[in-house]
C-alpha cells in the first residue's frame, strides 16, 4: 500500500471553505480511482492560518499514475489559487509499513 501526502495552508477565516473545496476536488478525484483505499484531510490551526495535510491510500504505486500521472506533481483545480497561503508543488509517496483498519482495496500486510 502507498500513502500519498500533500500539504497546504489557508487563512484561518477560509479554512471551512477550503476544506469543502478539497472535498469537492482532491477527495472526490482520489476516491474515484478504483485502487484507492481511503482519503483523509487533516487540519490544524496555527496563528492566523490552518495547515492541511491530505492523505490518500492506494493499493500499489502504479495506481497513483491513474490520478496524477507519472510525476509527483499534485493535480490543481482551477479554483485552487483562491485559498492557499502556501501549498506544496509536489506529492510525497511512502510505502505503508503498518496499517490497522479496513481499506476498500486488495492490500494485505
Amino acid at each position: 500500500m502507498i500513502a500519498s501526502t500533500w500539504r497546504g495552508s489557508a487563512h484561518l477565516t477560509d479554512a471551512d471553505e477550503y476544506i469543502a473545496h478539497l472535498h469537492r476536488t482532491g477527495q472526490a478525484d482520489s476516491l474515484a480511482t478504483p485502487e484507492n483505499g481511503g482519503f483523509a484531510i487533516l487540519g490544524r490551526g496555527e496563528d492566523d492560518r490552518t495547515e492541511f495535510l491530505t492523505l490518500s491510500l492506494c493499493d500499489y504505486v502504479e495506481a497513483i499514475g491513474a490520478l496524477a500521472g507519472d510525476d509527483a506533481a499534485p493535480v490543481f483545480d482551477a479554483d485552487d489559487h483562491r485559498y492557499p497561503i502556501d501549498r506544496e508543488s509536489f506529492v510525497s509517496h511512502s510505502t505503508v509499513a503498518s496499517f490497522t483498519g479496513e481499506t476498500k482495496g486488495r492490500w494485505q500486510p
